[in-house]
């Protein structure tokens, strides 16, 4: 399947009529001819984004991952210094969240059992 360029889907979207002349060397011309880079742009860092929501992938927001779970943890002996070592210390501290969080639930589900 083709790529559909911004340009194509500017141009398709621009208004029509006289005060909006489809000639590339006019003002409106060189407006949609310098949007198409920036939504390019865009584009990408969206992409980049996503990557940054998986921790075995995230550069950037590995910081905030690292923040949200308490890490690095002086309790569990070896404070990571990598990437690949932070990431797995993530990945280990969501593991060990999610178990705590479905334990609690199960918990709390026996609990509502034994008082109805």
């Amino acid at each position: 399947m083709e790529r559909i360029s911004y340009r194509q889907i500017i141009d398709k979207f621009w208004p029509r009529g006289i005060a909006w002349p489809r000639d590339p060397n006019t003002l409106q011309g060189k407006l949609r001819a310098a949007l198409t880079p920036e939504m390019e742009r865009v584009e990408q860092r969206i992409q980049e984004l996503l990557d940054e929501l998986d921790p075995r992938t995230s550069v950037e927001l590995l910081p905030d991952w690292e923040r949200m779970l308490g890490l690095p943890d002086n309790c569990r002996g070896i404070i990571p210094s990598t990437l690949e070592q932070r990431r797995q210390a993530v990945i280990t501290g969501q593991i060990q969240f999610l178990v705590v969080v479905h334990c609690n639930i199960a918990k709390a589900g026996h609990f509502l059992q034994t008082v109805a």
